[in-house]
């Protein structure tokens, strides 16, 4: 088994080279894999081969993205804006502080810090961002009568993807398949296995019933009508909508309106 593939992800944002070497040793020690970025343009580089589990951000950076400029971009590109982002940095007024939790950003450590409080928020936020995701997992109708012993690493991807699609319900569609599997570092024929195995469904599959399930969810509990819903959710047409809604669960939109 390479148990360097199930270790937690830590994406390190950081020009100065010391500190970054030192936070990459320390990181090592509690279990991590790290990945370094010395600028805000490498940052995001690195984003579109790597999905880290979570962000340590500095915010002066030496070239044309500031920290809050990589924190902007992550948490307005609904594949990113997930992951937990910790801010550490020098700056230490409350003008700088508030900026940062505003945009998005989960905590901000002021340097210098103490290692043990920054491992441990490290792990809280990680741990969180992980029941997240087994809740998106486990929710719904979705169960999945195709259980698999799949590892830890198979487990991360799944629900990496499972994420990434219910932040774009309204927009995803077969053409963004390609575009998760990159993101996630895979082939599209690896994912498509994966989905497979795991849901007992290819990922367009996946994706138009999470899309009905929430539907399901809007024709009950919202006042919107049943074309909104279907704008909404992205179909195609009213007519296809519906077609997709009765075969997923045997009654046409307007049964499950609740007045």
């Amino acid at each position: 088994m390479d148990s360097e593939s199930n270790r937690p992800l830590v994406m390190l944002v950081e020009d100065n080279v010391i500190l970054c070497e030192s936070l990459t040793y320390l990181l090592k020690l509690h279990g991590y894999q790290t990945l370094e970025a010395r600028s805000g343009n490498e940052a995001l580089e690195m984003l579109t081969l790597n999905i880290p589990d979570i962000i340590l951000l500095d915010i002066i950076l030496e070239d044309s993205r500031d920290g809050y400029a990589v924190l902007r971009f992550i948490k307005n590109d609904s594949r990113y804006k997930y992951i937990p982002v910790i801010i550490v940095s020098g700056l230490k007024d409350e003008t700088n502080i508030l900026c940062g939790l505003e945009l998005g950003a989960n905590d901000f450590i002021i340097k210098p810090f103490k290692v043990n409080e920054l491992i441990l928020k490290i792990g809280n936020l990680i741990k969180l961002k992980k029941d997240i995701s087994e809740y998106l997992l486990k929710g719904g109708s979705l169960h999945s009568s195709h259980k698999t012993s799949s590892n830890t690493y198979d487990e991360h991807l799944l629900k990496s993807f499972a994420l990434f699609v219910e932040n774009n319900l309204s927009s995803i569609d077969n053409q963004y398949i390609k575009e998760i599997a990159v993101s996630l570092n895979l082939s599209v024929s690896t994912l498509e296995r994966m989905v497979k195995k795991h849901y007992g469904c290819n990922p367009i599959q996946y994706i138009v019933k999470r899309k009905l399930e929430k539907s399901n969810l809007m024709l009950k509990y919202s006042s919107k009508t049943v074309m909104e819903i279907s704008v909404e959710m992205g179909f195609n047409s009213l007519s296809y909508f519906s077609t997709c809604y009765k075969k997923h669960f045997g009654v046409s939109p307007l049964k499950n309106r609740k007045i």
